[in-house]
């Protein structure tokens, strides 16, 4: 398989952060003829909180941060997560990063894609128990 560079994330403007911001799947670039996209970061700053249209799946390779989910009443659940750890985040969760510590940035990869681009056979991926993993609600 040849891995093609793929386009920078378009720089669709952040709302101030009185607001929710919501990335939708034109900013991160998916579609049905392109249903996934995988992203590298390495984060030294906090992520304001988001949510997003779009199924995530984080792999930190490196480094630790503190992440944050927030409920509908905006409280928040902080946890740290670290090398090793995936987090799969279903879309409309409002989640984000909070600072991490100090000289150590935290190295990831979001796996974003379309769910529903891979609901071709879910016998089989019932089977293999992949279902709870990649369509998390």
């Amino acid at each position: 398989m040849k891995l093609l560079p793929l386009p920078p994330i378009s720089p669709e403007p952040i709302p101030p952060l009185s607001q929710d911001w919501v990335l939708g799947q034109d900013y991160i670039q998916l579609s049905t003829t392109r249903p996934v996209r995988l992203v590298q970061h390495v984060w030294s700053v906090p992520f304001r909180r988001h949510r997003h249209t779009f199924t995530e799946l984080v792999v930190v390779q490196d480094g630790s941060i503190p992440h944050e989910i927030f409920d509908e009443n905006g409280v928040c659940t902080r946890f740290e997560v670290e090398t090793g750890d995936c987090l799969v985040i279903p879309p409309g969760l409002i989640h984000g990063y909070a600072e991490p510590e100090v000289g150590r940035p935290c190295h990831r990869v979001d796996i974003c894609y379309l769910a529903e681009c891979f609901l071709w056979d879910l016998g089989l991926l019932w089977a293999e128990g992949l279902v709870p993993l990649f369509f998390a609600s």
